[in-house]
């Protein structure tokens, strides 16, 4: 079907079920198509709308389960309820930036939907908008959004849109750490990354409680200033970062990892040392592995496979304590595989100035909770 230039609009249910037409040209002035205009169309492989639509009416190509591709016009305001429902084979959708709000099962039960860009202008997704999309993929849509702002400040409505953010991009670079702006004291989206792959979560100074239902994922956790209660469980968390001179409530579910009582794997580091006192004599927090961030030592090797004396003989506190080490002078297989087993809260391990022949395998291995590792300037790859 070839649309004139001339038209203008396509009134509701002019082209429904209509089984045979295979392909649509729309005219250069057309500016609103009616509710369920072209639905049902199972032949129809390509959608390409111009740039002076305004407004396509609800279930307006619902059903069109061959269509390949979507161009949508850059004035469209809204993406109506079941516009592009059980579209079943289209692959990939960009939302413009004139788009405003994306309504309900708007794409529902697009299976093959692998990409997704998101346009800046959307102030809310609304209920099952995405439900189900992806679902006949190994692997998880792509989501691309313009800014983590954007997460913050767009009214996302939970109800079938967590498989919208499982795998989330920022341009080219997949979003794997959030800090929570310090003007927010809530943060509902978090509840939509519960399968998400981040891994790093910093709740910022403006939120007290921390919800349940965050992504089971994150392995590193930093807690503002302002938290009193952790509801949600971390059953990943290596590290917990705390910048709260008052312990939030929590419980043994809470940071699993850092419990003695499960051996320990994980740490729990202070950013200010003032508060250690106060986190050794709080209820559950009294069973964990606990350090701060001014326990950063540097140590000069006296001799290959001696650097637990050397630390022994110059610190002050147990090595299990040990956050940051720097390392100068010859070291072995011996020294790496202490410094494995024994730095229980290592999370920062600088080896440029250390000179060593050969880095063992598994030598790191376990060491979830490292955050930056220096090798060698004469290591070799």
């Amino acid at each position: 079907i070839e649309l004139p230039n001339s038209l203008k609009t396509i009134s509701s249910e002019a082209f429904w079920d209509c089984r045979s037409v295979s392909s649509l040209t729309f005219g250069n002035s057309l500016e609103t198509i009616g509710e369920s205009a072209f639905r049902n169309c199972k032949l129809l492989e390509s959608i390409s709308l111009p740039n002076t639509i305004t407004r396509i009416g609800a279930s307006a190509f619902e059903g069109c389960d061959k269509v390949l591709t979507v161009t949508l016009g850059t004035r469209l305001k809204t993406i109506e309820n079941s516009t592009f429902k059980y579209c079943r084979s289209l692959e990939s959708i960009t939302i413009p930036n004139s788009v405003k709000e994306i309504s309900s099962e708007a794409f529902y039960d697009c299976y093959k939907l692998a990409t997704v860009v998101l346009g800046d202008s959307i102030e809310s997704i609304k209920q099952n908008a995405f439900g189900y999309i992806g679902t006949s993929n190994s692997e998880s849509t792509k989501v691309y959004i313009p800014s983590l702002d954007w997460l913050f400040r767009v009214n996302i409505e939970e109800y079938l849109n967590d498989r919208l953010f499982r795998d989330i991009y920022i341009g080219q670079q997949p979003l794997t750490t959030i800090t929570i702006p310090d003007n927010f004291t809530e943060a509902p989206i978090l509840k939509l990354l519960y399968n998400s792959c981040i891994s790093s979560l910093n709740t910022g100074n403006g939120l007290k409680i921390l919800p349940e239902g965050i992504s089971r994922n994150i392995t590193q956790v930093t807690l503002g200033s302002n938290v009193t209660k952790v509801e949600a469980e971390f059953p990943e968390a290596y590290i917990v970062l705390s910048n709260n001179a008052t312990p939030p409530i929590i419980t043994e579910k809470t940071f699993p990892k850092c419990m003695f009582d499960n051996g320990a794997e994980g740490v729990v580091v202070l950013l200010n040392a003032n508060d250690q006192k106060a986190y050794s004599k709080a209820k559950v927090w009294e069973g964990m592995q606990m350090s701060n961030q001014s326990n950063q030592v540097a140590v000069q090797v006296s001799a290959p496979g001696s650097i637990g004396t050397d630390l022994a003989l110059g610190l002050r506190m147990p090595v299990a304590k040990v956050v940051g080490l720097t390392v100068s002078g010859e070291i072995n297989e011996q020294d790496i595989m202490q410094m494995n087993k024994n730095m229980m809260s290592l999370l920062y391990l600088d080896l440029s100035d250390a000179i060593v022949d050969n880095i063992p395998d598994d030598a790191f291995n376990g060491k979830q909770q490292l955050l930056s590792l220096v090798l060698p300037k004469t290591t070799k790859v």
